[in-house]
């Protein structure tokens, strides 16, 4: 059975693949995910091997930021989980 998640981001389109997704209900984790959105919108957000975020990128899962997770992107989604995606812009002069 496929499972369910939120997604949220504050610089893609709906269009582009976030709100209500429905993942495989295999082994999928935050970095699967994250290529899959990245596949879909265009916009490059980790590494190739799935280890590390740009450095203008946050993203928390079920409310707490990825690095406090033990496996960190390689955290194993369960149904019902929700993802926000935020690019932090930065600044200058």
């Amino acid at each position: 059975m496929p499972k369910r998640i939120r997604l949220s981001t504050n610089f893609l389109r709906r269009e582009a693949g976030f709100g209500d997704l429905e993942i495989s209900d295999g082994a999928y984790t935050v970095a699967d995910l994250l290529h899959r959105v990245e596949r879909e919108s265009g916009f490059i957000l980790i590494d190739a091997e799935g280890e590390k975020l740009r450095p203008d990128i946050e993203l928390t899962l079920r409310g707490k930021d990825i690095a406090f997770y033990p496996k960190g992107l390689r955290t194993v989604i369960e149904d019902g989980d929700w993802l926000d995606i935020c690019l932090t812009p930065l600044g200058g002069g």
